[in-house]
Parts: C-alpha cells; sequence; structure tokens
C-alpha cells in the first residue's frame, strides 16, 4: 500500500527551489572541472560538481511524497524536470573563475544556512538530508573563503573583477531567503520545518560571510547593529523584482539588465575560445580578470596535462588543461614567431 502524500504546497516549494539550485550549481561548476585557473583548483571544482549535484539527488525524490506533485509527474525528475526554481544568476554560463568563487561563497553558503537551521526539522527526511549536506558542505566553506581572500588580495584587475562578482549576486542571493513576511518561509517556520525566520536566517547568513569580506575591506550595503552583535543589510533589497514562486530576482528587472549588457562580450565564449570564427586563433580567457590579452607563457605546468599562460592585463599567470586548442594557440605563436624572425 502506497504511503499517504503530504499536503504543504511551502515545503515543496522551497524543496523544488533547493534541489533545482542545487542542481543548477553543479551544472555550471562541472565547466571549471577542466577550465579552472590551477590543476589543484580544476580537481576541487569536479569534487564540488558531484557533492552539488548528490545533493540534488537526495533532494528531487522527497518532491514525490507530494500532492502537489500528482498535477505534473514529470516535474520529479530531473532529466523531465522543465520548471526551474534556481536563481536568475545561475540561468548564464559562468563568464569567469570569479563567478565561480561567487557563487561557491554567497549562494552555496546561503542554500547551506538554510540546512542549518533545518538540523532538527519537523519534516523527517529534510532533517537527515540536512545534517548530511552540511558535513559535505565544510570543504565548500574553505574553499570559497580561501578563493575570495586570494583573488581580493591580489589587486589591481584581478580584485576589481573579484568585486564585481560578488557585486552582481548579492542581493539576489539575500532576497533568496525571502521578504520577513514571506508566507512559504513563515509556513515552514511555524511548522518547524526549520528555526527560524527570514529575517533572522538572513543575520545568521551575514554573520557566516561579513568577518571575511570586512576584513578584505569588501564594501557591501551593510552595517553591524552593535546592541544586537548582528549585521544588517543596510540599503533596501529589490524587492520590486521579487518572484515569490521562483524565489528568485525577476529577468526583467534592473538587476538583470545590468547583468545582460555587462556578459555580451563573454556571452559566446567557450572554454575560453571565441568560437564565432574557428579560422582565428583560439582566445584563451583569463579566469581572473576575463581579459583575451593573454599568451602562452609554457607548453609544461605544474602538472603534465596542464600549460601556462600569462596575462597581459591583470599581470596574473594561469594554468589550463591541455586540448587542441591549446596546441593550435602553441602552433599559431610559433608560425607568427618564425615569420617575424625571416623579416
Amino acid at each position: 500500500m502506497a504511503s499517504k502524500r503530504i499536503d504543504n504546497a511551502a515545503l515543496f516549494a522551497v524543496l523544488s527551489s533547493l534541489a533545482d539550485n542545487k542542481q543548477a550549481i553543479g551544472r555550471r561548476y562541472a565547466f571549471w572541472s577542466n577550465g579552472a585557473p590551477a590543476l589543484e583548483a580544476a580537481v576541487a571544482a569536479a569534487a564540488m560538481t558531484q557533492d552539488e549535484l548528490g545533493h540534488a539527488r537526495t533532494l528531487y525524490p522527497l518532491l514525490d511524497n507530494f500532492t502537489q506533485a500528482e498535477a505534473e509527474p514529470t516535474q520529479i525528475e530531473p532529466e523531465t524536470r522543465t520548471l526551474h526554481y534556481s536563481l536568475a544568476f545561475l540561468d548564464q554560463d559562468f563568464r569567469g573563475w570569479m563567478d565561480f568563487v561567487a557563487t561557491n561563497f554567497l549562494i552555496d553558503t546561503a542554500l547551506t544556512t538554510f540546512f542549518e537551521a533545518a538540523q532538527n526539522s519537523s519534516y523527517e527526511a529534510l532533517r537527515q538530508r540536512s545534517r548530511k549536506i552540511i558535513q559535505e558542505e565544510r570543504i565548500h566553506v574553505m574553499h570559497g573563503e580561501g578563493w575570495v581572500r586570494r583573488l581580493a588580495n591580489a589587486g589591481g584587475a584581478v580584485r576589481a573583477a573579484m568585486l564585481d562578482s560578488l557585486e552582481r549576486l548579492w542581493n539576489e542571493t539575500l532576497c533568496w531567503f525571502g521578504p520577513q513576511d514571506d508566507p512559504v518561509m513563515q509556513q515552514l517556520y511555524q511548522e518547524g520545518v526549520i528555526d527560524a525566520s527570514p529575517d533572522e536566517l538572513r543575520r545568521r547568513y551575514l554573520h557566516k560571510i561579513m568577518p571575511t569580506l570586512s576584513s578584505l575591506d569588501i564594501n557591501v550595503p551593510v552595517t553591524f547593529d552593535a546592541a544586537t552583535k548582528s549585521w544588517q543589510p543596510s540599503a533596501p533589497l529589490p524587492w520590486y523584482s521579487w518572484n515569490a514562486t521562483g524565489r528568485r530576482l525577476n529577468t526583467s528587472g534592473p538587476i538583470v539588465r545590468r547583468w545582460a549588457r555587462s556578459i555580451g562580450p563573454y556571452r559566446r565564449m567557450i572554454m575560453g575560445y571565441n568560437r564565432d570564427d574557428a579560422e582565428k586563433t583560439p582566445e584563451v580567457t583569463c579566469p581572473y580578470c576575463g581579459s583575451t590579452d593573454t599568451e602562452l607563457f609554457s607548453l609544461f605546468g605544474q602538472q603534465l596535462l596542464t600549460v601556462q599562460y600569462y596575462c597581459n592585463t591583470c599581470h596574473t599567470p594561469f594554468e589550463r588543461v591541455k586540448d587542441d586548442d591549446v596546441l593550435d594557440d602553441y602552433t599559431a605563436q610559433s608560425q607568427k614567431a618564425r615569420k617575424e624572425g625571416q623579416r
């Protein structure tokens, strides 16, 4: 005899959002398993990809336990699901390694904050999964903080690019918890599914990330309330663009229009190679500042399967896994050097 399904639209909506965000993060991370700036970063990206997709895989089956899933059974499996309740930021390919780090540091930490609030959840299935996810996310937290520090301390164009990625993701991540009167999160709070209201979740989240940002002199619209010993947003969040159903900012809002303008030059760059014109020498994009003014520095990196490039814009060396594009780049540069030597 089949077990009775749960009738809880609020819990169904949040589980859908959690699963979709984990799935989207995993897919975005997967690209950088081959395109990270160093081999150890690529290895970390591959491991984190598996974690995020694994978390999604443990959450999607829970949807089938709700009456809300009966209307469209195809929405339970990620392979057939057409509804996507992930953040709008994750709709686009990352424009560089900075977006990976910002997602790791901001979005991933925000979702973990929710799971921490569900460790003693009245919904047993979420309680069990939350505790497992939190354990696996500890390494993700260390990775995100470490790279934010590394890139911010680099200064110049590298720091500027890191701050730009954080800024573009900042508001939407804070909005994901919902406004204080969000009926969905408030219902989960009242039912004991989570142990915090939206504002309290935001405070806990800022308590996690602000020590790192403050120590790096990264200015964000947040103030510290000495009376409550907590961090609070100092500027209104863009609730006018809030999509309560998808738990994301509307794609037609001003935030996203700004994002669309900013990614214009990068929209069709895949693996650092502009494929609009296959006749051209492959363009390798600097993972730190996004510049394509790069040059092959050495065919031999720290590992046998990597090569070294140098960015002429931010003056930073980086590594890339060897592939056909790298060899084409090397051949093109060698032919150019020979021609110049014959003149």
